[in-house]
């Protein structure tokens, strides 16, 4: 194609700040940034290689400023090359990006998060595959540093680019092992919406009941109000995830449940989630009522005793629920 080239090419470092230093000279450039003769050797990359060619010797054998510019291009390349850049950058970069600093590795998710959204990973028949392994392996590591690869693996879960089996060998995994009661309140959190995640990408309603519904609603039940509330964001996924019958039985009671929450927080989370599912649990208008209202009309009541947390969520949503059963 017939795109502009690496933003930070060589030819870039001309007129680059590097701190106290600026200058024309290429050379002087590369002499302040490293110190021996391969260094230098190494940041200098011939003027006819191909764009992707030089972009994969940066990740490979470059110097940090160099796979920063990689980075930092990563979306657009993988948006202008598509195919040719998930052929010979991914390989690369689902084996360097753990051993980058945790900057690196952040930006490359925004990068693989976007790339996803736009649909230039499409269509390539590893790259789901690889991406997969690639953010379950740093997302199981836990701590602020694996937050990026949540929303990546988010990202292939939504666009469907999670293969069946990986979904269910190592997001499935993941997330039940994240569940777990004796995991920290932050791994929890994270398995509360990779099961919502699952449950909309999953293809049949057995594999959300018979793996994955029991510890869902433990969670619902969680010690942690956050928990709680993050998995109120899932209770339509999971419902239509396991289909009516299975929802009314199993998931609504603990929806009613949670919009008698002590906490505030929950309480307006679950208000939202029963507004966003008001309509499906029960056809019937005069049953569907009967079934919601009652605790809705609590929630209201006690609303005057929210602070400021809780109040404003709850009064959009309560607006909303007013013009639904209008």
């Amino acid at each position: 194609p017939g795109a502009a080239p690496l933003a930070c090419t060589m030819e870039d470092f001309l007129d680059v700040d590097f701190g106290d230093v600026k200058t024309k000279n290429e050379a002087s450039v590369v002499a302040k940034l490293t110190k021996s003769d391969a260094e230098i050797e190494s940041l200098v990359v011939p003027d006819d290689t191909p764009e992707l060619d030089r972009q994969a010797l940066f990740l490979t054998n470059g110097q940090k400023v160099q796979r920063d510019c990689v980075i930092a291009n990563l979306a657009r390349t993988l948006r202008t090359y598509r195919h040719e850049a998930v052929a010979k950058l991914l390989p690369i970069l689902t084996e360097r990006i753990p051993g980058m600093d945790t900057s690196q590795q952040a930006k490359a998710a925004d990068a693989l998060v976007e790339a996803t959204a736009e649909g230039a990973l499409g269509g390539e028949a590893d790259a789901g595959d690889r991406l997969t392994a690639l953010a379950a392996k740093l997302l199981a590591k836990g701590g602020s540093a694996s937050e990026p690869w949540l929303r990546v693996l988010v990202a292939l879960l939504k666009h469907r680019l999670v293969p069946k089996r990986a979904l269910r060998e190592t997001v499935l995994e993941l997330a039940l092992k994240k569940a777990d009661p004796s995991a920290e309140a932050e791994a929890r959190m994270t398995a509360s919406i990779l099961f919502g995640q699952i449950a909309a990408a999953a293809d049949n309603s057995s594999l959300v009941t018979s793996t994955f519904l029991e510890p869902a609603i433990a969670l619902c039940q969680d010690t942690e109000a956050d928990v709680r509330a993050a998995m109120c964001a899932q209770v339509e996924a999971i419902a239509r995830g396991v289909g009516a019958a299975v929802a009314k039985q199993r998931v609504l009671p603990e929806l009613l449940e949670l919009l008698r929450d002590e906490q505030p927080l929950v309480r307006a989370a679950a208000v939202e989630a029963a507004v966003e599912t008001y309509d499906f649990w029960e056809h019937n208008v005069s049953r569907r009522r009967h079934l919601l209202l009652p605790a809705l009309k609590g929630v209201v009541e006690t609303s005057v005793n929210l602070g400021s947390d809780g109040a404003a969520a709850l009064a959009a949503e309560e607006a909303e629920l007013a013009r639904r059963v209008a």
